[in-house]
C-alpha cells in the first residue's frame, strides 16, 4: 500500500518537469532555494553550538537548523525522484541528470546543494541500482568521479577546501557546505574549553595571579590583526572575539621575562648543586680526617637540598609556562573559529544575481523537498528493491546478516 501511494501521490512528472528542463536551470534553481536558507543564517547563532542545544536550539539557532533540514530533504528528495520511476531507463535518465545537474552546482559555487545531491545518489536505495548505473556515458562517469572527489573527507575535505578557497580568492558567488562549517566549529569550541581550574591552580603554585596568565599570552602580528576586524550581517548582528586581557609589548616582554627566569632557574639550580660538590672538594685542608669527613657529608647534604629546591622552583615555572603556552594556542583555534563565521558572512555579500527565478520549476522542486521523508529511508530500500530486484550478491549479504541478527549480533 505504501508502494501504491508513494508512487502514485509523491512520484514527479519527469517528461514535464525534471528532464524537459535544462540542468543549467535546475542548479540555478536550486541554488536559489539554498541561497534562502543561507543568507538567513545570523553570525551569533553559530556560536557556542547553539545548534545542538538540547532544549532551545529551534530558538537558539533557527536558521542553522532550518538549512540542516533543507539539506537533508534535498537528498532524500533525489533519491525519491528517481526511485518513483517506474521504468529502467527513466530511472537512468534522472539519475543522469541529478549528477548534471550537481556538476552545475559546483561549477557555480553551490557547494551545499552538491554535497546533498551527491549524498542522494549514494543512499543506499539509489547505489544499488546497477541497471541505472551502468548506462551511464563516459561524460557522465567523468562528472561523477570528479562530483566524488570533490565530496571526499579524504585529509579532512582537502579537495574541498581548496576548491572553496579559490572562489574565496577569486571573488565568486558561493554557498559553504554547512556541515562543514559546523564541524569546524566544533572542533575549535571543543578545543578552546581550556581548564581554567588547572590553569588557575598551576598560576598559584609559581606565586602568580590568575589574571597574569591572560596578561602573558602572545600571539603572532597576523593572527592580531585577523582578530581586530569585525565583519556584520545582514541583520546587523556583529561577530565579537573575547581576546585576552593584555596583548601589549609589556605583556610579550613579561612572557619573555618568565623565558628567561626560567632558564636562569634551571641554570641556577645545576650550579648550585655542582658549588656543593665544589665547596666539599675545596675544604682540603688535612688538620683532621673526621672534620673533612663531617664538612664534606655537611656540604652535600647542603648542596643537594639547595638543589631540591632550585628545581622544584623550577618545576612550578615550568607548569605555569606550559599555562600560558597552552592558553595562546587555545586563543589561536578560537581566532580559527571566528575566521570560519568571517566567510560565512563574506560569502553572504556576493548574491547569485546571474541565476533567473523560474517559478514553475522552483514550485516544483520546493514542494518535492518539502514532501521528502527523512526518516523513512527503510521504506526507500524497500521500494528500491521492488523496482529492482536483488541479485544474488545481494540475497547471499542478506541471508549473512539474518543470519548474524538471529544469533544475536546487533546489526
Amino acid at each position: 500500500a505504501f508502494l501504491k501511494k508513494f508512487t502514485a501521490e509523491k512520484g514527479p512528472k519527469p517528461k514535464s518537469t525534471f528532464l524537459v528542463e535544462e540542468h543549467m536551470v535546475l542548479a540555478e534553481q536550486l541554488t536559489l532555494l539554498a541561497w534562502e536558507h543561507f543568507a538567513a543564517i545570523r553570525p551569533r547563532q553559530l556560536t557556542q553550538l547553539r545548534w545542538m542545544h538540547a532544549e532551545a536550539k529551534w530558538k537558539l539557532a533557527p536558521n542553522v537548523l532550518a538549512m540542516i533540514v533543507h539539506h537533508n530533504k534535498t537528498s532524500f528528495w533525489v533519491a525519491e525522484t528517481i526511485l518513483a520511476q517506474k521504468k529502467n531507463d527513466v530511472r537512468a535518465r534522472v539519475l543522469k541528470k541529478f549528477i548534471k545537474v550537481a556538476f552545475e552546482c559546483m561549477n557555480i559555487g553551490n557547494f551545499d546543494t552538491t554535497f546533498a545531491l551527491v549524498g542522494g545518489l549514494s543512499l543506499p536505495a539509489v547505489h544499488r541500482l546497477k541497471l541505472a548505473w551502468q548506462s551511464m556515458g563516459p561524460n557522465t562517469r567523468v562528472k561523477w568521479q570528479k562530483l566524488q572527489e570533490l565530496t571526499s573527507s579524504v585529509r579532512n575535505h582537502m579537495r574541498y577546501r581548496r576548491t572553496f578557497d579559490q572562489r574565496v580568492d577569486d571573488q565568486q558567488p558561493r554557498i559553504p557546505f554547512l556541515g562543514i562549517v559546523l564541524g569546524d566549529l566544533a572542533k575549535a569550541h571543543a578545543t578552546h574549553q581550556l581548564d581554567r581550574d588547572q590553569v588557575g591552580g598551576a598560576a598559584e603554585a609559581a606565586g602568580l595571579e590568575r589574571s597574569s596568565i591572560a596578561s602573558t599570552t602572545s600571539v603572532s602580528s597576523q593572527s592580531q590583526s585577523r582578530a581586530s576586524s569585525t565583519s556584520s550581517a545582514a541583520g546587523g548582528d556583529e561577530v565579537k572575539v573575547v581576546e585576552p586581557a593584555s596583548m601589549t609589548e609589556s605583556s610579550v616582554s613579561s612572557f619573555s621575562s618568565v623565558n628567561t627566569a626560567a632558564t636562569s632557574f634551571k641554570r641556577g639550580s645545576r650550579s648550585t648543586m655542582t658549588s656543593g660538590d665544589d665547596d666539599g672538594d675545596a675544604d682540603g685542608d688535612t688538620d683532621d680526617a673526621n672534620d673533612n669527613d663531617g664538612k664534606q657529608q655537611q656540604d652535600e647534604t647542603t648542596g643537594a637540598a639547595g638543589g631540591d629546591n632550585a628545581m622544584s622552583e623550577y618545576e612550578r615555572k615550568r607548569e605555569w609556562m606550559n599555562a600560558v603556552r597552552s592558553r595562546t594556542v587555545n586563543f589561536n583555534r578560537y581566532l580559527g573559529a571566528y575566521n570560519v563565521i568571517r566567510d560565512v558572512l563574506d560569502a553572504q555579500k556576493l548574491s547569485f544575481s546571474s541565476a533567473k527565478p523560474k517559478d514553475s520549476v522552483m514550485m516544483w522542486m520546493r514542494e518535492g523537498i518539502l514532501r521528502a521523508q527523512v526518516d523513512e529511508q527503510h521504506k526507500l530500500y524497500e521500494l528500491s528493491v521492488n523496482v529492482e530486484p536483488p541479485n544474488r550478491e545481494e540475497l547471499e549479504f542478506q541471508d549473512i546478516a539474518a543470519s548474524l541478527k538471529s544469533a544475536g549480533f546487533a546489526l
